[in-house]
């Protein structure tokens, strides 16, 4: 894609421009999407993210975003120095915006700061990513911790552009399915917290558009995620797998270039030996090969949060992470976690299984 530039002051559209500033993993991207999904329908505004995934560029590419920048593109490093180090090109993309709302931390953190000192205070707002300890206390989801964030900042923002008293209406873009923050969950008490539903404008893919082998059905499971601890043993998965295709299903791997340089080529074709694998390195084709599935399995990790948000049925393998804090936000979302010390493996399966049929069957 082109990442479409921001126009200066005097040629700004009639939609207030909100800049977007986020540096996290791919897990954090899509749950920040589905926060600017609610976030617009109370401040209707038009969206520019500036991020260091280069799956925002696949966000701009769905309309989920009006336009994207890669962060590395536009030298953003600068606005971790001082503010008189910072180019005047930057300074000039920066304060093309009515608004700036940056994920890259805390007010007090020296990155806002230098932010505050471009663009002015009144037009910035910053939302530090990481959960507080109220949030992991009560197992709030990491989505109303921001929207409770961003809210506190949305009444001087109406008055500042002007929002119309009866704008419901959703601006260009939305998500790709219909989805809330309540998720049906094994092993863990669900939270009593407030919901909402996000907007789309696009229908996720009925049974007609899902590929098939033969009559059989293919569940694509993603063995990888940012962090080792958030991984199952691959034996694990392995059994995982076979008891997917006793259900009748076909079953495929899917992993991409982080899951080969961490692990190594041999981690592939030990995969290969059980199943076909399905290998993706552009977030497009990523895209395509989960929309092509009747489910998903995957770990804590980004893409499963993506395949949530494209409306397929996913199940997400929760370990030492916090699911209702985490968990990927969709239409059709279970989340189980790891076998715990007293269960035995037999039993977890059995689980597993149960819960991937009740899936698929809704």
């Amino acid at each position: 894609m082109t990442a479409r530039s921001a126009p200066p002051p005097h040629e700004r559209a009639s939609s207030p421009r909100l800049l977007v500033l986020h540096a996290g993993a791919l897990g954090d991207l899509i749950l920040t999407l589905h926060f600017l999904d609610r976030a617009r329908l109370e401040v209707p505004c038009a969206i520019t993210l500036v991020a260091r995934s280069p799956w925002s560029l696949w966000a701009a590419r769905q309309g989920l975003v009006d336009a994207a920048w890669l962060m590395d593109r536009l030298g953003f490093h600068a606005v971790h120095g001082e503010p008189q180090d910072v180019p005047s090109s930057l300074r000039e993309f920066l304060g093309a915006f009515d608004h700036v709302l940056s994920f890259l931390g805390s007010p007090e953190e020296s990155v806002s700061k230098c932010l505050g000192d471009i663009v002015g205070r009144r037009r910035l707002t910053c939302i530090d990513p990481r959960p507080t300890l109220r949030t992991l206390q009560w197992g709030t989801h990491i989505v109303e911790q921001w929207r409770q964030k961003w809210h506190s900042a949305t009444s001087f923002l109406e008055n500042d552009w002007h929002k119309p008293a009866n704008s419901s209406e959703r601006p260009h873009g939305g998500l790709l399915v219909e989805a809330n923050t309540t998720g049906h969950e094994t092993n863990a008490e669900v939270p009593q917290e407030p919901t909402y539903s996000l907007s789309s404008s696009a229908k996720p893919a009925s049974s007609a558009d899902k590929s098939c082998l033969g009559d059989r059905r293919i569940v694509l499971l993603h063995p990888g995620s940012g962090g080792l601890a958030k991984c199952l043993p691959l034996e694990v998965l392995e059994q995982v797998a076979s008891a997917i295709s006793v259900c009748g299903n076909s079953f495929h791997w899917m992993i991409g270039p982080d899951e080969i340089a961490r692990f190594g080529e041999g981690f592939a074709d030990r995969l290969r030996k059980t199943a076909p694998l399905v290998l993706v390195a552009h977030p497009d084709k990523a895209a395509d090969a989960i929309r092509g599935a009747s489910a998903y399995i995957g770990m804590d990790a980004g893409m499963t949060h993506v395949a949530a948000l494209l409306g397929v049925p996913t199940l997400a393998l929760f370990g030492p992470t916090d699911s209702r804090v985490w968990r990927p936000l969709g239409p059709s979302v279970r989340c189980v976690r790891f076998p715990q010390e007293a269960e035995s493996l037999a039993s977890w399966m059995e689980k597993l299984s149960a819960e991937l049929q009740a899936m698929q069957l809704t």
